[in-house]
């Protein structure tokens, strides 16, 4: 689900003063060998990105930050992005 909470939290992680300091790396939109990206969109992040590129990654961020706020708001477990149905949604 894109909010404009998700975005400026997936846009103020690239602010190199938050983050690198404590990462010792900058935060940066990640992309494939082909230069093409990749982990932006939830089943992307949960399942395409390599593991030791997900803490650098801004979308890794946010959609656990988003993951955990439905969590509590709606007192429920929320399983995986499913392919196909949870990214169909441009904006979501």
């Amino acid at each position: 689900m894109n909010t404009l909470g998700a975005t400026l939290l997936h846009d103020y992680l690239h602010f190199d003063g938050l983050v690198q300091s404590v990462f010792g790396a900058p935060i940066i939109d990640q992309n494939d060998a082909e230069g093409e990206p990749t982990g932006y969109g939830s089943v992307q992040v949960y399942d395409e990105l390599s593991k030791d590129l997900a803490p650098f990654n801004a979308d890794s961020y946010m959609y656990y930050a988003l993951h955990n706020l439905w969590h509590v708001l709606c007192q429920k477990d929320f399983a995986a992005p499913r392919a196909g149905i949870d990214d169909a949604d441009l904006d979501c």
